[in-house]
């Protein structure tokens, strides 16, 4: 086979280009074909600033028998509209859509693009029936990631860690440029948050790459790319519990061995049960092998509704992790959402007083607006009582409000997710001021 991988490109209709850092599906997915004997190319449309023309034109020059599509939920209706284009014009092309979008909806995505295919979750285990089987096609989870090709960076266009990449806040206070990439240390998440998609997430645990396996990548990172700067994009990297931690430890330790000077950042969930401190512990030497920042899901200052939500964490949780982080001198992105189920204006206040408390130990702070995904448990419900109407149309999600709900309307959701944002900034002025 001849097989391009392509990420659909959402700038143009969503008015922000979304250029961070390669995913890491057909950067996997490429190893797995090129290893297998087939003649690959990756191309990150979105990264290239590329629209349906040139992606038309390049397949006419390139002519692969092949074409991947993948796209995440806000470039669904993109990368469907642009699916049915290339059918239309090369229809002897075989085409294969996969991502969370399509995941997320397998059989609106294969009736509406016109596609061959939908693969529905991780796809390296069943590439033979994504590419050579109609229909849709459910992932096989590896077991063992160690087993998998490294992921073909060296197929990805535009080259990682080059300019075409902004890279994900926060980035490394270093001299000289950032070149930064981001990795997976493990898969799977076993909690049940109710805006998070499930489609995509087939086991209920993580699995975990030895040490050995991933300082590897680290060092070709380095070594073929000048990587100085990479972002761990597991679902949680801390705060999963003790043998979760033991592993990471073995990971940091083995960096600390082995690598040199190279800055990272990874995703964490807040808990007073498995953030320890000991002094000398997990933290303090995640510090060491060059870990100078966590981005920590806060969501709300209410338990109620991070019961609703199913979070699992308190905020005693929030407060003891935030701290700690700061404590050890790795600082803080804390991640918080407006517009929940059940979230009254009583609700979103607590958010806002929990926010002003923590201010103290946070560095950078994102508010999101609450935006279930297709297959969440939350997404049903919303279109059966009304209160997301025009889902088919909601391309930028997090960023406006898709719901209008009883307890809160959209145009409270705004209004609040402004107010956090201002409590934080106030409270941040008043701090240095007192310095």
């Amino acid at each position: 086979m001849k097989v391009l991988l392509i990420n659909t490109p959402i700038w143009k209709e969503t008015g922000f280009q979304s250029n961070y850092n390669p995913g890491m599906g057909l950067l996997y997915i490429g190893a797995v074909l090129r290893e297998q004997g087939h003649e690959v190319r990756i191309i990150d449309a979105e990264a290239m600033k590329w629209w349906t023309e040139e992606i038309l034109s390049e397949i006419g020059i390139w002519n692969p028998s092949h074409v991947g599509v993948s796209c995440l939920s806000n470039g669904f209706g993109i990368a469907i509209s642009l699916v049915r284009k290339m059918k239309l014009k090369y229809p002897n092309i075989w085409v294969c859509l996969g991502g969370v979008g399509p995941s997320c909806e397998p059989e609106r995505a294969l009736n509406e693009s016109g596609a061959d295919s939908v693969t529905v979750g991780e796809a390296e285990l069943i590439l033979d029936k994504s590419f050579g089987e109609k229909g849709i096609h459910y992932g096989i989870s590896p077991e063992d990631l160690d087993a998998l090709p490294m992921p073909a960076y060296d197929l990805m266009e535009p080259t990682i860690g080059g300019p075409k990449w902004m890279g994900n806040l926060p980035r490394p206070e270093i001299n000289g440029p950032v070149r930064e990439t981001v990795v997976m240390w493990s898969r799977g998440c076993p909690h049940a948050c109710t805006f998070c998609s499930k489609a995509t997430i087939p086991r209920r645990y993580p699995r975990l790459r030895s040490p050995e396996n991933i300082v590897k990548e680290l060092k070709m990172l380095q070594d073929n790319f000048g990587i100085n700067s990479v972002f761990v994009y597991d679902d949680e990297l801390i705060g999963m519990g003790d043998k979760h931690n033991k592993w990471l430890y073995s990971v940091v330790h083995l960096i600390l061995e082995e690598i040199d000077k190279m800055y990272f950042k990874g995703q964490g969930r807040c808990s007073a049960k498995f953030i320890h401190d000991d002094g000398q512990g997990l933290l303090f030497h995640m510090k060491q092998a060059g870990f100078f920042a966590m981005m920590m899901g806060c969501e709300s200052g209410s338990d109620e509704v991070k019961r609703a939500i199913r979070k699992g964490t308190t905020n005693e949780d929030i407060k003891h992790s935030l701290k700690l982080l700061h404590d050890n001198g790795i600082k803080t992105y804390a991640f918080w959402m407006i517009g929940m189920p059940t979230e009254t204006r009583i609700e979103a206040k607590k958010t806002e007083n929990l926010i002003a408390e923590t201010t103290p130990y946070i560095d950078w702070i994102q508010i999101t607006v609450f935006s279930p995904l297709p297959g969440s448990d939350f997404w049903q419900t919303a279109i059966d009582n009304g209160y997301l109407k025009d889902y088919k149309a909601a391309i930028n999600f997090q960023t406006t409000a898709m719901l209008d709900m009883p307890w809160m309307s959209r145009d409270e959701i705004l209004k609040w997710k402004m107010k956090l944002y201002m409590t934080y900034e106030h409270t941040k002025r008043e701090i240095l001021c007192q310095k």
